[in-house]
């Protein structure tokens, strides 16, 4: 009798024989394209009677767009899995947490209803609050940025005034991100990493036909001298970085 271990039928990939069913015909476990693993028996797989699995079959007569669709059940797909299969290298961070998929989006295309209407290519699923689960009220679509400064391990720094991570610190000031992270390794403050080790007091300002460090200028326009160094750094022209902008 033929092996068809490893053998392709349309989206079936055959991983091994089981068993045999009550006519005693052979049935093989399959691996959908999707990854869905089922059993089927040796007649439906060559005679391309079974040619994929239930939810690809639906995929294929819905009304969304193919790339779409499929885009769309591989995010559900890595989602149950990530917080249902302990084999998953990240299943520490999701399932290991007690993080969990709501019931209602133990169904594909409850998924869809809920979240199709806001999706687009190029976002990724996001939990709001990174500790709570998959459900409606918690999920999002982000960008891969905006996912980014959403994880647990974030760092947030306080810049004049405002919170920031390290790439938004990075845009902010014009200073590489590289920069920032070595920067806050070596042990240097928020305003350390921005203006370096030197301090905002040591730079030279010409200013109504005198010479000023920038705190000196800094206490005569009562300008924060961290301010004073930012606008310097961004090639503000001197009555703009004075005054603003």
């Amino acid at each position: 009798m033929k092996d068809l271990t490893g053998e392709k039928f349309n989206f079936w990939t055959v991983v091994e024989e089981v068993d045999r069913d009550k006519y005693n015909k052979r049935v093989w476990r399959c691996r959908c394209e999707c990854g869905e693993s089922y059993n089927i028996t040796q007649g439906n797989l060559t005679s391309s009677k079974s040619r994929m699995c239930r939810d690809c079959s639906n995929l294929k007569k819905s009304e969304l767009p193919k790339m779409e669709a499929h885009r769309l059940y591989s995010i559900w797909k890595n989602m149950r899995s990530r917080c249902n299969n302990p084999n998953r290298g990240c299943y520490h961070n999701y399932g290991g947490r007690g993080i969990k998929v709501c019931d209602r989006w133990g169904n594909f295309w409850l998924f869809v209803e809920d979240m199709h209407p806001t999706f687009s290519e190029g976002l990724s699923l996001d939990r709001i609050d990174v500790n709570g689960s998959y459900c409606p009220e918690n999920c999002r679509w982000a960008s891969v940025e905006g996912q980014s400064n959403n994880k647990r391990d974030s760092l947030k720094l306080l810049f004049e005034g405002e919170y920031y991570t390290e790439a938004q610190l990075a845009r902010k000031t014009g200073v590489s991100r590289t920069t920032i992270q070595q920067r806050r390794k070596n042990g240097y403050s928020v305003d350390e990493m921005v203006y370096g080790k030197e301090g905002v007091g040591i730079f030279k300002l010409e200013y109504d036909g005198k010479i000023y460090s920038g705190k000196e200028l800094a206490d005569l326009v009562v300008v924060e001298a961290n301010t004073l160094r930012y606008r310097v750094r961004q090639g503000w022209s001197m009555d703009e970085i004075v005054n603003g902008r």
